[in-house]
């Protein structure tokens, strides 16, 4: 028999830091494809208002560093 380890603590931490950073990076599409016309159904544009609902709270509340950080990654995806 083969001893198979458990993933550790240091594995569950790369994963969660990972899934963090894809979420983030995952804001300036997100915000492109509400400014857009694209066809998609309209439930799908409120789960991706649902989703990324604390990012829009954090840019319109959060500190000054990050608010003007997002504003400028936001620009990058949307010309407004």
């Amino acid at each position: 028999m083969t001893s198979r380890k458990k993933p550790g603590v240091a594995f569950w931490a790369t994963v969660a830091l990972v899934v963090a950073l894809l979420y983030i990076a995952g804001f300036g599409p997100a915000c492109w494809l509400s400014v857009n016309e694209t066809p998609l159904p309209p439930h799908a544009y409120a789960a991706v208002h649902w989703v990324y609902e604390p990012m829009e709270w954090l840019m319109a509340n959060g500190p000054a560093p990050i608010r003007t950080a997002m504003y400028r990654y936001t620009d990058f995806w949307v010309d407004l």
